[in-house]
Order: structure tokens, then C-alpha cells, then sequence
């Protein structure tokens, strides 16, 4: 219903204006002289209109837009005023002849579009209104200075001649000055309300398609005179829909809409600041994670040292004991220091592996292709030659062929921690190790599978993942596996593989264990 209102209200105005038009329109043919004051005298309280709305909400909007017009349209209401009293037929400046109209038309042309063009680009911008309102005052005695009493204001208009090339082209300037406004506008119409903005560049349209007209008459009394005054006045009537109707009805759209946009800035700045808090709290929890983490490293690896190398020193002091009883017995003294030698590669081993983490733990490593078979043999061939005081049968259970993965020197470490566990968790008189090496495709990524099984003591259930976890306390009472196979595992992952460990013979872990490799094949 208020819909259907609204419409017919529209309607009927849209019916009224163009019937005005039209009375408009006769009366021209009528009496030009009336027809024109008229249409200058509309345009004329319209820009006093905006003047008075404007200067009167000055300590109410924050925006500058609506002081400025308002004092814009002040100055030039004040020279369409004189334009309209010098108008030929008046009768008010006897000794001036119709170059005098023209030329204080194009000086309130000027002002407005130039004017115009300010306005919209200082919108955002605060100013002192009376240092504008003095400028524009300086600005006006000076044109009516220049038209007036010096007389140095360019000819616009010949008596039986017409328009001179001065006033056409001004117009094409002017209109080039309101073109680049209406871009400007659009690109700000944020800062008005939708049918204000409509209206506003409606207006603008119909007063470049005014100064159209206003090229191409030869007499002040001619048909483009006539279609000039016309789009002059629907384009002030916009501006009064626009500035005066909206500010008189509904002054809180106008007068407070700075209002409402410095609390949207408010709420868009509110919602910034939380997105910077919430990202400095993501920093913050980030930066605590990073050292808890570090410091649980630290601690991981000084209870380790505090562990093992006391271990690694107990077993060395009890070697040096023994050879201190047993200087007549070489046999025990050989022994001894077997032991001791044993116990001196471990707290190196202890040492190279801990490096080693730390290093992956820190940075990226680069990986480049190697042979896997050639690291393999190579980490088997070095195992046999320090664990000579044991039976070890290691089998191969591939081919001799060359098969490339993406990794680095690590690679040696991670089949070195495998097969030491596999012999230092083995209690047999003989240590049976057998190595399978085969091809495997995982959602279209080829990878190399290793498999080490060993006849040992196994690993139960419960523990088959806590193995691979650096830092267990269960792991840290096994002297150093748990960091052994906590640097495979990260040196696994840094090539993007898996390692797991599963029985020999499934359901008994008592029978050994089948520890298992993927590891992503070089192409």
C-alpha cells in the first residue's frame, strides 16, 4: 500500500513538472523576458536554498560536502542574480549591450563547475567555512570587477554576429570540468544516500546538456536560449529533490548522515583491531608453542645426557676398575676394554644423533637423489666391522639394481639406528636380520619399501608407537632407543615417507620385529 502511494505521489509530481515545462514553454513564445526571469529566479532561491541548509547544519555535519555547495551556490546565485538583471529588456545597465548577460553567464558557469569539481574531491576533507566563504567572496568581487569596472572579462557575445569562440569554447571546457565531477562522484557515491546520488548526477547531466545548448544560439532570445533555460532548470529542480526536499523532510538523512558513516568507520576500525589482536594472539601462541617446545627439547636432551652419558661413565669407571684388579689377568683386562671401547662409540653415537635431530629440528633439509641400495650395503658393510663379538647373518631379499630415492647423508643414519636396535635388543646367540626391498604406489606417488625383521626380543603393542616418540620416559630407560629411532622417524619425515613397526610373525611380537620403511622414489 505505502508502495502504491509512493508511486502515485511520483506520478503526480513527474505530471506536474512537466505540465510547468510546458506553461514554461509558451510563455517563451509569449514574453521571452518573463520566461527567463522566471527560469533564472527558480534557479536563483534554489542556490539560496542550499546556501541556508547548509550554512544553518554546519555544527552538525562533519562532512564538508553540503557547506561547501551551500556557499558555492551562494556566489553563484548572486551572479545568475545580476545575470538576470542585465538581461537584454531589463532595462537595469542602459549602457551595456547583451555581451554583458553572457559574459556573467559564463562566469557563474565557471564557478559552479569548477566549484562542483572541488567539492566532490575535498569531500572527506574538513576546512575552515570562514576562510571559504572570504575566498569565494574575493572571487566574486573580482568577476564583477573584471565585467564591471575594468572591463578585462573576454567578449563572449556579438551583436548580429554571435557566440564568440571564447564563450563556445568555455562551454566545452565547462562541461569537460562537469564530466570528470560525475566520475569522481561515482567513484565516492558511498558517501551519499542512493537517491541523492541519483539525483545529484542527473543534475549535473542536465546542466552539461544546458551549456550544449548555449553553444549554438545567435540570439538571446533563440530556440537554444530556450532548451538551455529548460535543462538549467530541471537540473537545479534535481538538486532541489537532491539537497532541499531530502534536507526539509528528512533532515536526519542529510544532517546526520556523517553521523552514520563515522560509526560505520568506527565499526570497520573496531573490526580491524580485533583481526590484528586475534592475529597478534595467533603470533603470541605461536611464539609460546615455538619455546615450550624448545624448552621441552632442552629438557629432553639434558635428562638424556643425564641418563645415558652417566650410564656411558659408570660402565667406563666400573672398565677401568676391573683392569685395575685384574692387571695379571689379560683376558679380563682384553675384555674391559672391549667394553669400554663399546661404551666410547655409544656417547659418540649419543652425540652424532642428538646433532643430527637438533639440525632437522631447526631447518629444512635439502634432499638430492640417492642410491638406496648402495647407502644400504654400505651402513651393513660398517655394521659387521664394529660388531665383530657377534653372530650376524644379514640377508638381502632384492635385486642388485639401482633405485633412487630423494634424500641426503641422514639416510645412512636411519639404517644404521635400525639394524643397531635390531642387534642391541637381541639376546640370540646369533642374530638373524633379513632385508626385503620392494616397489610400492600410493595415491599415484611410487614409493621404495624396506623391511627389516629381526629374530629380537620384538616390541609389544603398547609400545610400538611410543618407540618413535622422542622424550618417552619408557623409551629414555632403554639407553638411547628411543632417540635412535626418534631421528629416523623425523629423518623419514623430512622425506616425506612413513616409518612403523609391525611383528615378524604376526600376533607374537615374543618372535622378533619387522620394522618398515616408505620412502618416496626419485623419479
Amino acid at each position: 500500500m505505502l508502495i502504491k502511494t509512493k508511486i502515485i505521489k511520483n506520478g503526480i509530481a513527474i505530471v506536474i513538472g512537466l505540465f510547468s515545462l510546458f506553461v514554461l514553454y509558451l510563455m517563451s513564445y509569449f514574453n521571452y523576458l518573463l520566461f527567463h526571469s522566471i527560469a533564472e529566479l527558480f534557479s536563483i532561491l534554489i542556490a539560496f536554498s542550499i546556501f541556508i541548509i547548509g550554512w544553518n547544519s554546519r555544527k552538525y555535519m562533519k562532512n564538508s560536502y553540503f557547506l561547501f555547495l551551500g556557499i558555492v551556490y551562494l556566489f553563484v546565485g548572486l551572479l545568475d542574480l545580476v545575470h538576470t538583471l542585465a538581461y537584454s529588456g531589463m532595462g537595469v545597465f542602459l549602457e551595456f549591450d547583451a555581451n554583458l548577460p553572457t559574459q556573467l553567464w559564463i562566469a557563474a558557469r565557471y564557478l559552479e563547475a569548477l566549484s562542483l569539481l572541488a567539492a566532490i574531491i575535498v569531500i572527506n576533507k574538513k576546512f575552515d567555512y570562514k576562510i571559504l566563504f572570504l575566498i569565494y567572496g574575493t572571487i566574486f568581487t573580482l568577476l564583477i570587477g573584471a565585467i564591471f569596472y575594468w572591463r578585462i572579462f573576454p567578449i563572449c557575445y556579438i551583436n548580429g554576429v554571435g557566440l564568440t569562440s571564447f564563450k563556445i569554447y568555455s562551454e566545452y571546457l565547462i562541461n569537460v570540468i562537469l564530466f570528470i565531477s560525475i566520475l569522481i562522484t561515482i567513484q565516492k557515491r558511498n558517501r551519499f544516500e542512493k537517491r541523492i546520488f541519483i539525483y545529484l548526477i542527473i543534475s549535473t547531466i542536465s546542466t552539461i546538456i544546458s551549456e550544449m545548448a548555449f553553444t549554438f544560439y545567435v540570439s538571446v532570445f533563440g530556440f537554444s536560449n530556450l532548451v538551455g533555460h529548460i535543462f538549467k532548470i530541471i537540473s537545479f529542480y534535481l538538486v532541489y529533490k537532491a539537497i532541499v526536499e531530502t534536507g526539509l523532510k528528512q533532515p536526519y538523512n542529510i544532517i546526520f548522515r556523517d553521523l552514520k558513516l563515522h560509526e560505520e568507520e568506527l565499526l570497520k576500525y573496531h573490526t580491524q583491531l580485533e583481526n590484528l589482536v586475534e592475529q597478534r594472539t595467533i603470533n603470541l601462541k605461536k611464539s609460546e608453542e615455538k619455546y615450550r617446545k624448545a624448552y621441552h627439547r632442552a629438557e629432553f636432551y639434558k635428562d638424556l645426557f643425564a641418563h645415558d652419558i652417566n650410564n656411558i661413565l659408570h660402565s667406563l669407571l666400573s672398565g677401568f676398575q676391573v683392569c685395575e684388579i685384574s692387571l695379571n689377568n689379560p683376558r679380563e683386562i682384553k675384555e674391559s676394554i672391549n667394553i669400554m671401547k663399546t661404551q666410547v662409540m655409544r656417547g659418540a653415537n649419543l652425540v652424532t644423533n642428538i646433532y643430527n635431530l637438533s639440525k632437522l629440528e631447526e631447518k629444512k633439509i635439502l634432499l638430492e637423489k640417492r642410491d638406496i641400495c648402495m647407502v644400504l650395503k654400505e651402513s651393513v658393510t660398517s655394521l659387521k666391522n664394529v660388531a665383530r663379538a657377534r653372530e650376524i647373518n644379514i640377508q638381502f631379499d632384492f635385486d642388485n639394481k639401482e633405485l633412487f630415492i630423494l634424500g641426503n647423508d641422514l639416510l645412512e643414519d636411519v639404517f644404521n639406528n635400525i639394524l643397531n636396535n635390531a642387534i642391541k635388543h637381541n639376546k640370540n646367540p646369533s642374530v638373524e636380520i633379513k632385508i626385503n626391498m620392494s616397489k610400492e604406489e600410493r595415491e599415484s606417488v611410487d614409493y621404495i619399501k624396506l623391511e627389516f625383521k629381526d629374530n629380537g626380543k620384538g616390541v609389544s603393542d603398547t609400545r610400538k608407537e611410543k618407540i618413535f616418540n622422542r622424550g618417552n620416559t619408557e623409551i629414555k630407560s632403554t639407553h638411547g632407543m628411543g632417540l635412535g629411532l626418534s631421528l629416523t622417524k623425523k629423518i623419514i619425515d623430512s622425506y616425506n615417507g612413513e616409518i612403523w613397526v609391525e611383528d615378524r610373525i604376526i600376533g607374537d611380537h615374543l618372535k622378533g620385529s619387522n620394522f618398515k620403511l616408505l620412502i618416496p622414489e626419485a623419479n
